[in-house]
């Protein structure tokens, strides 16, 4: 007949895995060599099979997360619906005024539209002045802060004060990139968006950021090539926005800025081939 099974093990018995008698003190502490305190501090362990244990607080906690019909409904509607401000037309959340736009605006119409000639400055301060910037829809908001940043950058700028404190290139770079984002604009590709990522290239460039600004290059190519603005078409109506001219000239300033950053990145690393 088997022995009747010890209900708890003491603490030392557990830790050197020997068989306990339950007792205080048990066997085993009070006939060992050395004098070792007999505790049952340690919580006891529940027995059975783990297997089950786990099944059971799974279905308790199914039983807990359990929804509504009416909540199940709504959870998938908004995981399939694509929401309506994720459109590039959709009004944006700005954190820069539109005077800080007009104003860097007018210095690349100054100073910097001979070195970039692909933006029609006037059209975009016609959309920019006496206009709040958080009307402005998302494809002109961050094209207007990625070429702000651009130009700033490329001339030194010094930040333009704003309500909430200076603005700089670094402020105008991070809030077109957080815009264009929110706007799905790999989805939504048009002209304006390869313009975006050619500014933001040429603002990582300027601060010597060369992997950001190859990756960015390579994605106005890449954009370009998608909507075939390499092929030669008479006109700037095939770019379909008034802000963006000399659509002729556009594939061949990204090719050749695309170059620029190559040759400059394989000579100073010597990794690309």
């Amino acid at each position: 007949m088997r022995p009747p099974l010890t209900k708890r093990a003491c603490d030392e018995c557990i830790a050197r895995k020997v068989k306990c008698s339950g007792a205080w003190p048990c066997n085993t502490c009070s006939s060992g060599p050395k004098q070792v305190p007999c505790t049952y501090l340690k919580p006891a362990r529940r027995r059975g099979p783990k297997i089950r244990r786990v099944a059971a607080s799974e279905n308790n906690a199914g039983r807990m997360r359990r929804r509504s019909p009416a909540e199940e409904s709504s959870t998938r509607v908004a995981r399939t619906a694509e929401p309506a401000s994720s459109r590039a037309d959709a009004p944006t959340r700005s954190t820069v005024a539109s005077s800080v736009l007009v104003a860097v605006v007018r210095r690349y119409r100054d100073a910097s539209f001979s070195v970039w000639p692909v933006v029609n400055a006037e059209a975009l301060l016609s959309r920019l002045e006496n206009r709040p910037s958080e009307t402005l829809d998302r494809r002109t908001y961050a094209l207007a802060a990625a070429l702000c940043a651009a130009t700033m950058a490329q001339l030194q700028m010094v930040p333009v004060e704003d309500a909430d404190g200076p603005v700089d290139s670094t402020v105008l770079a991070g809030e077109s990139m957080r815009v264009r984002e929110a706007s799905n604009y790999r989805e939504n590709l048009d002209a304006s968006s390869v313009l975006v990522s050619f500014f933001l290239h040429v603002y990582h460039a300027k601060i010597n950021r060369r992997n950001a600004a190859m990756m960015f290059i390579q994605e106005a190519l890449s954009g370009a090539r998608i909507l075939r603005l390499d092929e030669t078409v008479d006109g700037d109506e095939a770019c379909g926005d008034d802000v963006i001219v000399n659509r002729e000239v556009l594939f061949t300033l990204l090719w050749v800025s695309e170059r620029c950053v190559y040759f400059a990145m394989s000579g100073s690393t010597g990794r690309l081939g």
